[in-house]
C-alpha cells in the first residue's frame, strides 16, 4: 500500500501563517498525506521552533520532526520533549530515529554538517568512536558503524536528513567547500553557487549501507533536482527505486510529498506562493 509523506523544512524566517498554510493543505483528504516530516530548519530560537511544532500538533497529522542548520538544540529538545506526549508526534528528536511501517521504513537523521553562525545550533559529525555531544551541546557525534542499526530494510528505507549527500544534483565541485565570508550579499551567494553543495562523507556512509532513497533541504539551488545513484535526473512523479531529492524549501515557498510505492518512491513539488 502506498505511504505519502509531506515534508516540510526550511520554514525560519517565513510568515507563520504560511506554515498553517501549508500544514492545512496537507490534511486534505484529497491530498491523501499519511504523515508529515518536518525536516530542519524549523527556526532560529524557541519562539520559531514552538509556532512550527505547535502547528503541526494542532492539525492533528501523524508527524515526525527534527532540527537541521539553524536550531538552538536545547531549545528544540525543551519544546520536543513536550511534543512527544502527544498523540500526533510519533517522534521529535535530534538524534537518529527509525519510524517502522509495515511496507517501509523512515530514518531520521538530524542537525546538519553545515551549521548556521553562532554557537548553540544543530551539527551532527560522522565519528568512528563512541557517539555524543560536545561540551556546549551543540554538537552531537553520531557513530557511522550504528547508523546501520536504523537501516535493517535498504530497498524499503527513506533516510531523511536536512543535510543532502554529495551527488551532481547539488554539486559543483570535487569536495565539500564551506564558503568563505562575505560581508557583501552578492559575493556570499556567488560563493555558496560556486562551491559544492553537499556531503561526500555522508554520501560514503549512504553507499556503505546500501541507502538509495534520501530527502534533504539547506541548499535552495537543489530545489527541483532528483537524481539516482548514477547521478541521472529523475523526474516529478517518476516512479523510482533510487532518489536523492531537496525538498520541502518554505523560505522558497514549496513544500513536498514523497509517494512510497514497495521498494520505489516519487516526488511532487507543491507551490505555496
Amino acid at each position: 500500500m502506498p505511504t505519502k509523506i509531506g515534508v516540510i523544512a526550511d520554514c525560519y524566517d517565513v510568515d507563520p501563517t504560511l506554515v498553517d498554510i501549508a500544514i492545512e493543505y496537507f490534511k486534505q483528504p484529497a491530498v491523501g498525506i499519511n504523515l508529515l516530516v518536518l525536516n530542519g530548519g524549523l527556526g532560529r530560537d524557541e519562539k520559531s521552533i514552538d509556532r512550527v511544532l505547535g502547528s503541526a500538533l494542532r492539525s492533528g497529522i501523524p508527524f515526525l520532526a527534527q532540527p537541521g542548520c539553524c536550531e538552538p538544540v536545547n531549545a528544540f529538545e525543551d519544546i520536543a520533549k513536550a511534543c512527544n506526549y502527544n498523540e500526533s508526534c510519533i517522534r521529535a528528536t535530534s538524534y537518529p530515529w527509525l519510524h517502522r511501517l509495515p511496507d517501509h521504513d523512515i530514518v531520521l537523521l538530524p542537525g546538519s554538517a553545515t551549521r548556521a553562525e553562532g554557537t548553540g545550533h544543530a551539527g551532527f559529525f560522522l565519528v568512528e568512536s563512541t557517539p555524543g555531544r560536545s561540551e556546549d551541546g551543540s554538537a552531537i557525534y553520531i557513530a557511522a558503524s550504528r547508523l546501520e542499526l536504523y537501516i535493517t530494510r535498504p530497498d524499503k528505507t527513506v533516510i531523511f536528513c536536512h543535510e543532502p549527500c554529495q551527488t551532481k544534483a547539488f554539486s559543483k565541485g570535487p569536495d565539500y567547500v564551506r564558503p568563505p565570508k562575505q560581508e557583501d550579499e552578492e559575493k556570499m551567494v556567488e560563493a555558496l553557487e560556486s562551491s559544492n553543495k553537499g556531503s561526500a562523507e555522508l554520501r560514503g556512509v549512504y553507499d556503505f549501507l546500501c541507502v538509495s532513497k534520501a530527502v534533504s533541504a539547506h541548499f535552495p539551488d537543489g530545489r527541483y533536482k532528483g537524481c539516482d545513484l548514477q547521478n541521472r535526473q529523475v523526474l516529478e512523479g517518476q516512479l523510482t527505486r533510487e532518489l536523492f531529492w531537496n525538498a520541502g524549501m518554505l523560505n522558497k515557498g514549496y513544500c513536498g510529498i514523497v509517494t512510497m510505492e514497495g521498494e520505489a518512491v516519487s516526488f511532487e513539488e507543491v507551490p505555496f506562493r
